[in-house]
């Protein structure tokens, strides 16, 4: 079953300004739908059940009696209903699981993509990269339940959290990443300019416990250099930025990505994506599928991602470099009684879908 947990800030950076209930519309795309338009065809009594069988439901508190964000046809809130799907994940039902994996998980199980996920970068803002002992270097992180008040239990929580957006290294000193992640290209005053941007590779965590290495050689930060091409269309919704890093990469940390697909990816194919959610250590998402595929510019899938995910590189089951990682869904709901947020679940045809630039449009 493909994973339907989708995730967004409209445009998937991870900007300073971020916050939980933050959905940004993005120029002309498509209105989103409701991100749990779908969760009725569960009867509320079903509901309740599925709450009280995980231990985290209807307790008589205001969140089970028409608080702020209560559906009028159910009674619950979004974080109920959020909480009832991921209770029961039976394929007869419309929720499916959180299929992210950290490098290491990823790495032991599908060992074909090691050469992709080396291949990804963290994009930091310079200032948060600092000098430590023995000539490494720390980057200046915070647990992602920190940074966004997580409620318990939500995945990743003690994970640490600094990356604004992701890219892939297409050539020996070359990153591929969204135009909107790039200040020369979108002129958003939120992202530093090129030259201050650093490109950290092996931003990795073995295992979800595993809070992520923070402390790195040298050798692996990289600089901007130059912007040398990219797109960012209001009209259009081309989105996607190229720059030259200040070294080349040498292939022992990362080798480029080559195998671009020059045919176009179809309704219901299989992709997946890695980047860094929600600026975390990088993560292998797969199991997600293309919903729709409207334009020559984009296409859309239903793939785990969140703000952080800009930029990410998505391929094919063949392991072909499809498209990168543009916009998507609501991140995060806020659950007014506990005063946490919460990770969204869409239905599998339900919300907006991750809106993915094709690699057709990219100018090599």
């Amino acid at each position: 079953m493909r994973s339907t947990v989708t995730a967004s800030l409209m445009v998937r950076s991870l900007t300073p300004l971020l916050v939980v209930l933050a959905s940004v519309a993005y120029a002309e795309s498509a209105q989103a739908e409701d991100p749990v338009a779908g969760f009725q065809e569960i009867p509320v009594e079903e509901i309740r059940k599925l709450l009280e069988a995980s231990q985290v439901g209807v307790d008589g508190s205001s969140k089970s009696k028409g608080g702020a964000g209560t559906s009028p046809a159910t009674g619950l809130t979004k974080a109920d209903q959020i909480r009832a799907a991921r209770a029961s994940f039976d394929p007869k039902v419309i929720y499916g699981p959180d299929d992210r994996m950290d490098y290491g998980v990823a790495a032991k199980n599908v060992p074909s993509v090691i050469p992709i996920l080396d291949a990804s970068v963290a994009l930091f803002e310079k200032a948060y990269v600092v000098e430590s002992e023995n000539g490494q270097l720390k980057l200046a992180t915070q647990t992602l339940g920190q940074k966004l008040s997580l409620c318990p239990g939500e995945k990743f929580s003690n994970q640490e959290t600094g990356a604004f957006c992701s890219g892939t290294l297409i050539a020996p000193d070359v990153v591929l990443t969204a135009g909107h992640c790039v200040k020369e290209i979108s002129r958003d005053g939120d992202i530093p300019p090129v030259q201050a941007v650093a490109f950290v590779f092996g931003f990795h965590a073995t295992q979800e416990s595993d809070p992520g290495n923070i402390l790195l050689p040298a050798e692996q930060v990289f600089y901007g250099r130059a912007v040398l091409d990219g797109a960012l269309s209001k009209t259009s919704l081309e989105d996607w930025g190229i720059v030259r890093l200040d070294r080349p990469v040498p292939s022992e940390i990362a080798k480029p990505i080559d195998r671009w697909r020059s045919t176009k990816v179809e309704k219901d194919e299989g992709v997946y994506v890695v980047g860094y959610p929600s600026g975390l250590p990088l993560k292998y998402a797969p199991n997600s599928e293309v919903r729709n595929s409207p334009s020559k510019i984009f296409f859309v899938a239903n793939l785990d991602t969140f703000g952080g995910n800009s930029g990410s590189g998505v391929f094919d089951d063949d392991n072909k470099l499809v498209g990168l990682l543009a916009r998507g869904d609501t991140d995060y709901e806020w659950d007014s009684a506990d005063r946490c947020a919460i990770a969204n679940v869409c239905p599998t045809t339900g919300c907006k879908g991750e809106d993915v630039t094709r690699i057709t449009v990219v100018r090599k």
